[in-house]
């Protein structure tokens, strides 16, 4: 599991329903990632330490659980079953 492609899937759908520039700067606002230009698959993570709680939180703080819904949707997706 890839944290950074996990983060990636968070915030493009986030951006399907806040809109791009939303949904980046809400991921920035975390202190957890930072992107290399305007499109998110240029994200790249800061820290691997809390990094998805800090993205659902900064989503959260704004959209509340609406936006962490989608988020569990996402981490869901990447879970592995052995």
């Amino acid at each position: 599991m890839n944290i950074e492609q996990i983060v990636k899937e968070i915030v493009k759908e986030q951006s399907m329903i806040i809109g791009d520039s939303l949904a980046r700067n809400r991921a920035e606002a975390s202190g957890a990632v930072k992107f290399r230009s305007s499109r998110i698959e240029d994200l790249y993570v800061l820290d691997g330490e809390g990094t998805l709680d800090k993205i659902i939180n900064s989503y959260a703080q704004v959209f509340g659980n609406a936006s962490i819904r989608v988020c569990n949707e996402v981490v869901r997706k990447f879970q592995v079953t052995s």
